[in-house]
């Protein structure tokens, strides 16, 4: 805003007001000397060059009035222009959120419709998938032969009394030398009746407790095979491929190389 300025503006009618009485009191005597007229025209004078500074500030003052309301008036073009700018921005934002927040919620309906379906499956298959009951006659009261007989139940495919045998035996000896040949056993019967997922918990268990066994070969091999049951493909293809590096040259690396071909000529929708 223009600064104002510290000397007063007085109204042109003022000035002109007193240039009349000095006329006035001038003219109202008889006669004007000399040195009287000279003051006369000293003071008109004077006047008018009052009068032209005066209008000269008037001037001045209502061009930088004129400017600063063009400024504001460009000002305020500006901020309506940036305001209505950024409503359209925050419009689109609106809309782009709403339209997430419906994908959302749709993905989110949808994933707990898929974990409904999976716990009724994990039920059913939990119901299906229980191990046969023992009459006390089948499990035998002495060590060595209560794995004899789960052994025997497995060689001649009586795969649920070998699973049933077998976890009972690791319940009541879990820490037998023959520990690790019932734990992947009990996992190949799991195989055996289908139900890959209890298999591979208790090849896992296997490797976490059986590391340095010589069936750990047989047992990665068997978890591949639980992986790819379950749909797991690359976690099949992994771990056969780790046996094939890790053993190189045995006879499991040659079986993992085999599986593994199997795996990869199967159907290509297999694993989606």
């Amino acid at each position: 805003m223009a600064e104002k300025s510290s000397r007063r503006i007085h109204h042109p009618l003022s000035i002109l007001g007193s240039v009349a009485l000095t006329l006035l009191s001038v003219t109202s005597t008889a006669c004007v000397s000399t040195g009287e007229g000279q003051r006369l025209q000293y003071a008109i004078e004077r006047n008018r060059q009052a009068i032209k500074e005066e209008q000269a500030q008037r001037n001045e003052a209502l061009a930088q009035s004129a400017g600063v309301t063009q400024a504001v008036t460009r000002s305020s073009a500006d901020l309506g222009a940036e305001v209505e700018a950024l409503q359209k921005e925050v419009g689109e934002l609106r809309g782009m959120i709403e339209e997430q927040q419906q994908a959302l919620r749709l993905s989110t309906k949808q994933l707990e419709q898929a974990i409904a379906t999976l716990h009724a499956q994990l039920r059913q298959q939990a119901r299906s998938d229980a191990p046969a009951k023992l009459r006390a006659k089948d499990v035998p009261s002495d060590r060595i032969e209560h794995f004899q007989a789960a052994r025997h139940a497995h060689f001649t495919a009586n795969y649920a009394k070998a699973e049933a045998l077998f976890a009972l035996f690791l319940k009541r000896y879990p820490k037998d030398k023959r520990a690790d040949e019932a734990r992947y056993t009990l996992g190949h019967s799991q195989l055996r009746l289908n139900q890959p997922a209890k298999a591979l918990g208790n090849y896992q268990r296997f490797i976490q407790r059986h590391a340095k066994s010589s069936l750990i070969d047989e047992t990665l091999i068997d978890m591949a095979d639980a992986f790819y049951r379950l749909k797991s493909c690359d976690d099949a293809k992994s771990t056969l491929k780790t046996v094939m590096r890790m053993h190189a040259g045995t006879q499991a690396a040659k079986q993992a190389k085999e599986r593994l071909q199997r795996m990869e000529q199967g159907p290509a929708n297999y694993c989606s």
